[in-house]
């Protein structure tokens, strides 16, 4: 009976419709944190879609939202102060709330990475789910007592240890970036376009036209990297508002490249088509590979992750002042 009498005891401490909306609320939270977090790569080409982030600002932020919605979560989950973790919830889901109701017209299909991919939700889908947890949170607001005291060290290694996690699954570009060109197979001192028009299959025109400093990029239309590559760049080159020296190589077939600017989302750069064996001379095993040329030369190397738009801006301004 004792036994029995201490197990009720805990329910109906544990089991009251307030405990219950916190641990809901919570891990809506963590799901929507590690759901972005297995999808980082995709979740920074989001953020840096937004005209006002930078490369870097975005790949800071999308660790900032994560580490940030983990901490929310686990505050929340594990009852550290409740009242105050609500509260905080309900300011960061009016203030996203009010983004997405003036970002993108209701009903949009894009996702807006709520969810990562694991649960694609458009503008109005993703607006009527912030509309329920604003409800949950403000009903916690209303029936939750003043915060109870926890040990200081318990909630700051809480939020240390959630804003760590995002940049330990996958370090910041910007960090990592020397030790991404190390990898880099070694590149080829001198590419000369000229080179290609007896050898590939050709893109739109009967010739691409090309001047002394040109981004060249060898992509692959099967191949993931890719495609965030050439969303990163179309991205890249349209905050510039101008029209910058890009030329891309595709190992495919036509009808392969339609289909990768559709996956892609990116702006249509003029391209050669290349066989597999004409491709792979030049780049080794690895795609994607971007050439920074100058007169022929091969100045600088790329991966998709150890991209830098400042040395290439640098290049290929100068040429972008005369017409392609």
């Amino acid at each position: 009976m004792y036994k029995l009498r201490a197990v009720r005891s805990i329910l109906a401490h544990h089991c009251t419709p307030t405990r219950i909306f916190e641990v809901l609320l919570g891990g809506v939270f963590i799901f929507s944190a590690i759901a972005k977090l297995l999808v980082s790569g995709e979740f920074e080409l989001y953020l840096y879609h937004l005209p006002a982030l930078s490369w870097n600002m975005a790949v800071l932020c999308s660790r900032l939202l994560i580490g940030g919605e983990l901490a929310l979560g686990g505050l929340l989950f594990l009852n550290f102060h409740p009242r105050k973790s609500a509260l905080l919830a309900t300011l960061i889901l009016t203030g996203f709330t009010i983004y997405l109701l003036l970002a993108q017209q209701p009903g949009g299909l894009d996702n807006c990475f709520c969810f990562g991919t694991a649960l694609p939700l458009d503008t109005r889908h993703s607006v009527l789910k912030n509309l329920a947890m604003l409800a949950i949170a403000g009903f916690l607001l209303w029936k939750l007592p003043r915060d109870a005291r926890r040990p200081q060290w318990m909630v700051i290694s809480l939020l240390t240890g959630a804003f760590l996690i995002p940049s330990c699954f996958r370090p910041p570009d910007f960090m990592m970036r020397n030790w991404f060109l190390s990898q880099q197979e070694a590149a080829p001192d001198h590419i000369s376009l000229q080179l290609f028009d007896e050898a590939l299959v050709i893109s739109d025109s009967n010739r691409v036209a090309y001047g002394n400093e040109v981004l060249l990029c060898f992509l692959s239309t099967h191949c993931k990297y890719c495609k965030w590559t050439a969303q990163r760049i179309s991205d890249f080159s349209r905050k510039q508002g101008e029209q910058l020296p890009i030329v891309y190589i595709f190992n495919g077939t036509a009808n392969e490249v339609d289909q990768f600017w559709e996956e892609s989302h990116s702006a249509r750069f003029p391209y050669y088509i290349c066989t597999s064996p004409w491709f792979f001379r030049y780049i080794g095993k690895g795609v994607p590979v971007l050439f920074l040329i100058q007169n022929g030369q091969v100045v600088k190397q790329y991966g998709y992750r150890s991209f830098h738009g400042k040395e290439v801006l640098d290049y290929l301004r100068p040429a972008a002042e005369e017409p392609l």
